[in-house]
C-alpha cells in the first residue's frame, strides 16, 4: 500500500517532536541559565521552539506567545526575563498541538501550495524547520556531551521489522 506524502510528513514530524522531548529529558532546570557561547541555554531552546512555532505553518501570519518579550528569541539581544524548563516544555506542548492540528487538515496537494502572504510552499517551510530544529538539537547535544558527559537519546528512522 502506498503512503500519502502527508502521512510521511506527519510521521517525520512525530519523530522530530520525540527528539525535542528527548532533549528536554536530558536537561535539568539548573542548566537553563548556563551561558553557552552568547546566550543562556533557555534562549537557545526558546529560539528553536519559537522558530518552529512561527515558520512551520506560516511565518507571515503569526502571533507570538503571550509570554514573549522583544528579543527573547534572539541571541544578540539581552533580555531581563528568562524562561524555565517548565515554561519551555509547556510552550513545546502548545506548538505540538498546533502543528498536529495543522497537519491533520492538509493533503498532499496542499503541501506544494503557498500559505497566505508567503513566498514558500508549505513543504519548504516544513523541511526548513526540520533542518533548523535538528541543527539546534545537535548543538545542545554537543554542549551536553562535552560539559555534562551525557547526551539525549536520538530518535531516527528505522528499518521495518522483517518476519
Amino acid at each position: 500500500m502506498e503512503k500519502r506524502l502527508i502521512e510521511i510528513i506527519t510521521e517525520q514530524t512525530r519523530i522530530l517532536f520525540e527528539n525535542i522531548q528527548e532533549t528536554f529529558n536530558a536537561l535539568s532546570e539548573d542548566q537553563m541559565d548556563k551561558f553557552i557561547f552568547d546566550a543562556p541555554l533557555w534562549k537557545h531552546i526558546y529560539h528553536m521552539l519559537h522558530s518552529l512555532d512561527q515558520w512551520f505553518i506560516n511565518p507571515y501570519i503569526y502571533d507570538n506567545p503571550d509570554f514573549h518579550e522583544y528579543g527573547m528569541n534572539s541571541f544578540k539581544i539581552e533580555t531581563d526575563k528568562g524562561l524555565s524548563k517548565e515554561n519551555l516544555v509547556t510552550y513545546f506542548s502548545d506548538i505540538e498541538e498546533k502543528i498536529y492540528f495543522f497537519l491533520n487538515n492538509l493533503n498532499d496537494r496542499s503541501l506544494i501550495e503557498t500559505p497566505e502572504n508567503c513566498n514558500f510552499t508549505r513543504l519548504t517551510l516544513i523541511l526548513a524547520q526540520y533542518r533548523h530544529v535538528m541543527y539546534h538539537i545537535g548543538f545542545i547535544t554537543s554542549i551536553l556531551h562535552y560539559t555534562e558527559e551525557k547526551r539525549p537519546k536520538f530518535i531516527g528512522i528505522s528499518l521495518p521489522m522483517i518476519q
